[in-house]
């Protein structure tokens, strides 16, 4: 007999782990949010309750789809005594780093109508520069390390070259290939302690998020120093002290980033900044190799 379940969370998160076969063998009773603009909508078919609506049902457990936020959904679903404990479940997973990732972009992909946006990538980089357009570059060979299949540097028209490297890149292709292809940049697959690009090639290196989800930094913060030739730029987005999971293997601290990567560059500029929405502590870095 099918567990008869209640699901609390209608967010990306719940896409991803249906593209991991997550849900398969439970029976959704309900959807359960907190945004009460979502009240009374369908989400995978099935209606959207307000929490104290869930009383009302008869269920075997309350499975919270988030991450983030599951320690607090936790605590107010015994506050408000909607279930006892012992119905709180999580789901759990298929425990593999890549296909977690690709998991997660099918479940993106989706979502944005099978199709990627890209312009994100423009704000942030240019954020990150401290540049109002993307002038800065122009004729320039630019590389983004763990690049996602996204189009990362489609946005940008003046660099000579723009090359996306990634772990997963003959993935993408495989899965995501007449999107890649319309992208209008090279994708270069890299492995977890070697990029297969020359040394001293890029004039800018780009990496945006994507150190924490490497399994082995050292070799890979080298692989990057290797890679930009002398006085070339390096723009980083690094997430500070988030927790280990599947996909990102590595806590990055400021000291941690200073001792692998960043003692090897002339800082340009260098700033904390918080996002509020997520939680997160993001550091934005412009440095120079020497």
């Amino acid at each position: 007999m099918m567990k008869r379940i209640i699901v609390w969370g209608t967010g990306m998160y719940f896409e991803e782990l249906c593209e991991r076969g997550c849900i398969e063998g439970f029976e959704i009773l309900a959807f359960c949010d907190n945004d009460s603009k979502k009240h009374g909508q369908l989400f995978h078919e099935k209606e959207i309750i307000a929490p104290d609506e869930i009383k009302e049902r008869y269920f075997d457990a309350i499975y919270i789809a988030s991450l983030t936020y599951y320690e607090e959904i936790k605590m107010q679903i015994l506050r408000e005594k909607l279930a006892p404990e012992s119905k709180i479940k999580s789901f759990i997973p298929i425990k593999d780093k890549y296909e977690g990732e690709l998991a997660f972009w099918s479940a993106v992909f989706k979502k944005e109508g099978n199709h990627f946006s890209n312009t994100l990538y423009k704000k942030r980089m240019l954020e990150v520069a401290g540049e109002e357009d993307d002038s800065f570059w122009t004729d320039k060979v630019v590389v983004d390390f763990g690049c996602g299949p996204r189009g990362s540097l489609a946005w940008t028209k003046t660099p000579a070259v723009k090359i996306g490297v990634d772990v997963l890149a003959a993935r993408y292709l495989e899965k995501f290939g007449d999107e890649l292809v319309r992208q209008d940049m090279v994708y270069v697959t890299c492995s977890e302690d070697r990029i297969p690009i020359p040394d001293n090639y890029a004039d800018w290196l780009i990496t945006i998020n994507s150190l924490d989800h490497v399994d082995n930094l050292d070799k890979m913060a080298s692989e990057l120093i290797r890679i930009l030739k002398p006085g070339g730029s390096i723009l980083g987005s690094f997430n500070l002290n988030e927790p280990v999971t599947e996909c990102e293997p590595q806590t990055l601290t400021e000291e941690i980033l200073e001792e692998k990567l960043l003692s090897h560059f002339d800082i340009v500029s260098r700033r904390i900044v918080k996002m509020e929405d997520i939680r997160k502590e993001m550091l934005y870095v412009r440095a120079v190799k020497g």
